[in-house]
């Protein structure tokens, strides 16, 4: 069991901005100070594990995003009461996936583009791949990371669920 140095238990609230919303647990006012500019923690929402950064809102407070993965493996709805257990994390720490640590050990090309992209670019890449859920689709994206690595290109975002694709974009 890790020890963490924060615990808090808030609202799950809905943060509704327009286009989007979020399922999001504001950060205790008595924090705020503290986790100023953006901190990314590590710890556990309700007993899962997590890792991720506190986002500013429009109002002066901060939030971070419950995911719909981990809302639905604890059955949350707004304004049920959700723990939050963290400790505030190295911000340049990124989780290498495997298949990617190995072609950098043996590309020095490759590994010098990585050392010079940023720690959110990183972990852009890499959620690519570990997002992948068949052996054939992470060494696809495995390519394509190095593929914008070396062409100094970033991973789109994926399109909304439900949304439509524009034509010819």
């Amino acid at each position: 069991m890790t020890d963490y140095r924060y615990t808090y238990t808030g609202p799950l609230e809905l943060y509704d901005f327009g286009r989007y919303a979020y399922h999001v647990l504001y950060a205790p006012p008595e924090l705020q100070a503290e986790l100023l500019p953006r901190v990314r923690i590590s710890g556990e929402i309700e007993g899962i594990q997590v890792n991720l950064a506190w986002q500013p809102s429009g109002d002066e407070r901060l939030y971070l995003i419950v995911s719909d993965k981990l809302r639905r493996a604890r059955n949350l709805i707004p304004g049920d009461p959700v723990t939050l257990r963290f400790n505030i994390a190295d911000p340049d720490h990124v989780d290498i996936p495997p298949e990617l640590a190995q072609r950098l050990e043996e590309d020095r090309f490759y590994a010098h583009l990585w050392s010079e992209a940023t720690a959110g670019r990183k972990r852009a890449f890499a959620h690519m791949i570990v997002s992948a859920k068949s052996s054939a689709t992470r060494a696809r994206r495995l390519q394509d990371v190095l593929d914008h690595l070396e062409n100094n290109t970033g991973p789109q975002p994926r399109k909304a669920r439900g949304s439509r694709a524009r034509d010819n974009e």
